[in-house]
């Protein structure tokens, strides 16, 4: 049966509304002494106001678009291998109610690969040869987290729960995933870490703050974790170590943030933020006022990518005002003809 249009704008909706609710707090940003390194060859990804798809390579300055397909189906994630040879882009057809996972570049299966309906995150792992990703059924109030064989098109369930569970993190050399769960009411929010070959209990991080934690990313050492940690007025970065240990802050800026993702070459770290005062509206902030934001790894050096005029004065409101990071790849042959060369126009 398809899925009535509407609805599905209305359940996404709803899904940002629950995932982004919070407010940045009242310090400035403190940029560090360091000077900014050399960016890396990479693109970067994230999905615009026009539900298009950007890929900016911050070292060729090269900018590529997926365009958004409204009349067939939405992209709702997407991950790239680690090797930059194939991408998965998570799709919702509006015909059918299942998702379905397209991969594109080398070897690349040439049929999607179907999952289900309610799947929320992926992530490629370090091998190529897996994508994990999570799931939530609303009526049970329970998630799910499993992996698929690419090759194969078989998944294996790893864990279930209560609860809404976010994107998936691969440690880096596979041995880990690290997630969160949220309840539905929003009230907690924890970090479990899974080891999806040897099997057994997901393990929940005991991180020491009375603080709601989303969004986990292995740091390229394969020993802490970033975080996002929420208060009842602030959203900052921590890091914790994956053997134990209380999570301690990484930033202090007054920008809200959410969704850390590190480069391919571990120098960068992005993020979605907004920098919305908490006296406006919460809707307000989630529907319109999130960017694409750079750290340097060390946690300093914080800095707009995306044309927020609050940030970069004279840059005037453009449809990457309001963008969600959606991760990294290192320039391969996902990028394929599927993907417009932009060209920009260079400001006065």
């Amino acid at each position: 049966m398809a899925t009535p249009r509407p609805l599905l704008l209305a359940a996404v909706s709803a899904c940002l509304l629950v995932a982004f609710a919070a407010c940045s707090g009242d310090d400035d940003t403190a940029p560090s002494g360091d000077p900014t390194p050399e960016p890396p060859d990479a693109f970067i990804l994230y999905r615009n106001s026009s539900a298009a798809i950007i890929a900016r390579n911050l070292a060729t300055g090269d900018l590529f678009e997926y365009p958004a397909d409204l009349e067939t189906g939405a992209v709702v994630a997407t991950a790239c291998s680690p090797d930059g040879s194939r991408m998965a882009l998570l799709k919702q057809p509006f015909d059918i109610v299942n998702r379905q996972l397209l991969v594109t570049g080398r070897e690349a299966p040439s049929e999607p690969l179907a999952l289900p309906p309610a799947v929320q995150g992926i992530e490629w792992s370090p091998d190529g040869s897996r994508v994990a990703y999570t799931e939530f059924d609303g009526i049970a109030n329970q998630y799910g987290v499993s992996v698929l064989d690419v090759a194969t098109g078989q998944s294996v369930a790893l864990a279930s729960g209560e609860g809404v569970a976010g994107s998936p993190s691969w440690s880096p050399d596979g041995s880990h995933l690290a997630y969160s769960v949220q309840d539905v009411r929003g009230t907690e929010s924890h970090v479990y870490l899974l080891e999806p070959l040897e099997g057994g209990t997901p393990a929940r991080q005991d991180l020491g703050e009375d603080l709601l934690y989303y969004d986990p990313e292995w740091a390229p050492n394969g020993r802490t974790v970033l975080v996002a940690g929420q208060s009842e007025t602030d959203t900052q970065l921590y890091q914790f170590d994956a053997r134990g240990g209380n999570a301690e802050q990484f930033t202090s800026s007054s920008v809200y943030k959410r969704r850390p993702r590190y480069a391919p070459d571990g120098t960068l770290i992005a993020f979605t933020g907004s920098v919305i005062p908490e006296t406006v509206s919460r809707a307000v902030m989630v529907l319109h006022q999130f960017g694409i934001f750079l750290l340097d790894s060390d946690g300093g050096n914080e800095r707009a990518l995306t044309a927020d005029p609050r940030l970069n004065p004279g840059a005037g409101i453009d449809p990457d005002l309001d963008a969600f990071l959606m991760g990294w790849c290192l320039p391969g042959p996902w990028l394929d003809d599927s993907w417009t060369e932009i060209v920009e126009t260079p400001a006065p």
